[in-house]
């Protein structure tokens, strides 16, 4: 049921799979570790060997797996903070853009960048759909605080220039 709630919508989301009492931990880790934190939060998360155990756990590998009918694995993980930044004020985001070791010209794949010393590359819709983005909140997670919006159905556009996203927020009603 999860795989094809994700298939259809993009997202689906899960309440309650950590307790409170297992998230304390991780908002210690969060507020004692040393990696480096932009303004999108600290990117490289899994150098943490903290973040890097509790990436790998059964409970987040399992649900990976139901979506992807593959044997999943962590190769990213980031961790935000809340922004108070009012509602709207971020552009949309639609990660398409894989880190990898190195760089190869292989067709599909491209335009480059690096960011914080990893190689990143636009990825094509086939090694896509073998990825997918888990989210922890390490708070309650509502319309009215902000953390994330999803668009349903997005997922299934392919690329979207800033302007198509702008259009299609301002059509899509807020996900509970």
């Amino acid at each position: 049921m999860l795989r094809e709630l994700v298939a259809e919508h993009g997202f689906a989301i899960i309440p309650a799979v950590f307790s409170r009492e297992e998230i304390v931990p991780l908002r210690v880790e969060l507020s004692q570790t040393n990696l480096g934190r932009g303004r999108a939060g600290m990117r490289n998360a899994l150098q943490n060997p903290f973040f890097a155990a509790f990436a790998r756990a059964p409970r987040l590998l399992s649900v990976a797996n139901d979506v992807l009918g593959a044997e999943a694995f962590p190769f990213r993980a980031r961790c935000s903070t809340s922004l108070r930044i009012p509602i709207g004020a971020l552009r949309g985001i639609k990660t398409e853009a894989l880190p990898l070791r190195e760089r190869l010209e292989i067709e599909g794949w491209g335009p480059w960048s690096v960011k914080h010393g990893i190689t990143y590359a636009l990825a094509p819709s086939e090694a896509m759909s073998k990825v997918i983005a888990l989210r922890v909140h390490l708070d309650d997670s509502i319309a009215s605080n902000g953390p994330l919006r999803v668009l349903p159905g997005t997922h299934k556009l392919g690329v979207l220039d800033d302007e198509s996203m702008h259009q299609l927020d301002g059509r899509t009603p807020a996900v509970e």
